[in-house]
């Protein structure tokens, strides 16, 4: 079984759109869209679209099966509100936590305060594209992966301390 890089199947994927809509432009527009430089960009932002559709998915799926776990320890159902089965309880949450007021201390520093977590998730985010999904289906080539993964994680508690420092509070 050969090697199908996610990066590859993406190049590909523009590169297939970008000639197909090509061939019915006039001259100066078929030349600007099949530009390399545009497929390139193209195809990378492709590539991180389907990274965080993946791993959003994959969030999704995994908190879904940890409150159904978690409620039958409990010896109930779990979340059964929001959707058949609970299926759209996340979904729910979520909306619930984005209609919320976004709440920042009066003494906070708003750069690291904000900045903070959002570093944390790009980590996160970072390290979803690298790490090798399966023996067939991987995102790079990277020999050194593992390593590369641990030392981008590495950053995650810094993000953390800064978070906590821009707060301004003895106990955070």
């Amino acid at each position: 079984m050969s090697n199908l890089s996610l990066y590859g199947v993406s190049f590909d994927l523009v590169h297939l759109l970008l000639t197909a809509i090509g061939s019915v432009l006039p001259y100066p527009l078929d030349a600007w869209i099949t530009n390399s430089t545009l497929i390139l960009v193209l195809s990378v932002l492709v590539f991180a679209a389907i990274l965080l559709a993946a791993s959003m998915i994959n969030t999704i799926v995994l908190i879904w099966w940890e409150r159904k776990l978690l409620g039958r320890f409990m010896d109930r159902r779990g979340a059964m509100h929001v959707g058949y089965a609970g299926l759209l309880q996340n979904f729910a949450d979520g909306l619930k936590l984005f209609r919320k007021h976004t709440f920042k201390p009066s003494e906070a520093d708003s750069l690291g305060f904000f900045a903070g977590p959002t570093a944390y998730m790009v980590t996160s985010m970072i390290l979803f594209g690298i790490l090798p999904i399966s023996t067939g289906w991987n995102s790079g080539s990277l020999p050194l992966s593992l390593l590369l993964a641990l030392a981008i994680f590495s950053f995650a508690p810094l993000f953390i301390f800064v978070s906590a420092w821009s707060s301004n509070n003895k106990y955070s």
